[in-house]
C-alpha cells in the first residue's frame, strides 16, 4: 500500500501540456490544461509505457504498482460517480412515504415490486430500499413520483 500511494503521488506530481502530449502520439483535447501522469491513464490509448516515455523518472515504479495505479486512476471517476450516489440515496433514505401513497401512479415500476410494496407500506424510501427485490432504479422512480406531488401541492 505503501507503494501504491508513493506511486500515485509521483505520478499526481508528473503534468504535461496538451500540445507535448500531442508531440508524444497521444490525442487528447488542446484546450491548455496541464494533466498529470494520473490523468493521462484515463484516456483509452494510454497505458504504462506511454507515461514512462513521457515520465522517465516513473519508469523506477514496479510495473505491477504503476499497473494498479493506472487501474485506479481509469475507474475513479466512475468511483466518484458512484459514491456521489451513494451519498445521495442515503440523504434520500428518510424521505417519508406519506399514508395512502398510490403505487399505481409510479410508472415503470414492476408489477412483482409494486405489489410488495402495496402489501408492506413502508413508511420510508430507506425502508423501500430493504424490501427484497427493490432495485436502485425503482427506488429513484417513486421518490421522482413523491418529489412531483411534492412540488404539485406547494404550487
Amino acid at each position: 500500500m505503501d507503494k501504491l500511494a508513493s506511486a500515485k503521488d509521483a505520478c499526481a506530481a508528473c503534468n504535461i501540456l496538451p500540445h507535448h502530449a500531442s508531440e508524444k502520439g497521444i490525442k487528447i483535447n488542446q484546450d491548455g490544461v496541464r494533466r498529470t501522469a494520473l490523468d493521462m491513464f484515463s484516456y483509452p490509448d494510454v497505458n504504462e509505457e506511454n507515461v514512462q516515455e513521457i515520465w522517465p523518472e516513473l519508469a523506477s515504479i514496479p510495473k505491477e504498482v504503476l499497473r494498479q495505479v493506472s487501474y485506479d486512476a481509469r475507474y475513479a471517476q466512475y468511483i466518484r460517480r458512484q459514491n456521489s450516489d451513494v451519498e445521495a440515496m442515503r440523504r434520500d433514505a428518510s424521505q417519508i412515504i406519506p399514508d395512502g401513497f398510490s403505487y399505481a401512479t409510479v410508472v415503470g415500476l414492476s408489477n412483482e415490486v409494486r405489489s410488495k410494496l402495496e402489501a408492506s407500506r413502508p413508511a420510508t424510501l430507506g425502508q423501500a430500499g430493504r424490501i427484497e427485490g427493490m432495485t436502485p432504479a425503482a427506488l429513484t422512480l417513486i421518490l421522482m413520483r413523491l418529489r412531483q406531488t411534492d412540488r404539485k401541492k406547494t404550487g
